[in-house]
């Protein structure tokens, strides 16, 4: 079911807001795993009109430079790190040639990207999209064009179930945790490892 979260106005801050009846961010699938560039974020309200709650969200458009698909052990439920990419070899001739070809089986493309959390590339690109973040689980981050980010989402939609962002300056992801280096400059928050970061849908007099 295609999710609908028209604006119903927006601010000079470029805060967004939609009324939706019976809101639920859950969905189900295994998820994906996105590595891009931040474009721009915005914050969202999404006010659910049959039970009077508020659900806020900031909502990161970011160009997607890497997407694959989340895997887990089906013995013990724990995730898979689909980044391994393994090689094979096949023979090419009479003697021992042999041709070497990586296989990722769990690379996907922009457009399979799309499908899978159904949603459109941001109007007039190819490559961006838009996922969204519970407040409590993106406010801790100095966020800022051209941050790297890399991204789970929660099931096969465009909520973020983990984030990590990296300073613009800092080294690549596959820098060394070194003093000043990666390991120091990137704030990396999993939802479900923080029980402040469940967004259960606040009364309005519970905002600050």
């Amino acid at each position: 079911k295609k999710m609908i979260h028209q604006s119903t106005a927006q601010t000079s801050a470029g805060a967004t807001t939609a009324k939706v009846s019976n809101w639920n961010d859950q969905r189900v699938g295994g998820g994906v795993i996105v590595e891009g560039v931040l474009h721009s974020y915005r914050n969202h309200t999404v006010e659910d009109t049959s039970t009077k709650r508020f659900y806020r969200y900031v909502i990161l458009s970011i160009s997607v430079k890497d997407s694959r698909k989340r895997s887990y052990d089906p013995n013990t439920g724990k995730e898979i790190d689909t980044s391994a990419r393994p090689d094979t070899r096949s023979k090419t001739g009479y003697l021992r040639d042999y041709k070497q070809s990586e296989v990722d089986p769990f690379k996907i493309s922009i457009n399979e990207l799309g499908g899978i959390i159904n949603e459109k590339a941001v109007h007039g690109t190819s490559d961006r999209f838009e996922f969204w973040g519970d407040v409590n689980q993106v406010k801790t981050f100095d966020l800022k064009p051209g941050n790297e980010i890399r991204l789970t989402t929660k099931g096969n939609g465009p909520f973020i179930d983990s984030v990590t962002i990296k300073a613009v300056n800092a080294p690549n992801f596959t820098g060394e945790n070194i003093s000043g280096g990666w390991g120091d400059k990137i704030l990396n928050i999993d939802k479900q490892n923080d029980p402040q970061n469940s967004n259960q849908g606040v009364d309005d007099s519970e905002w600050d």
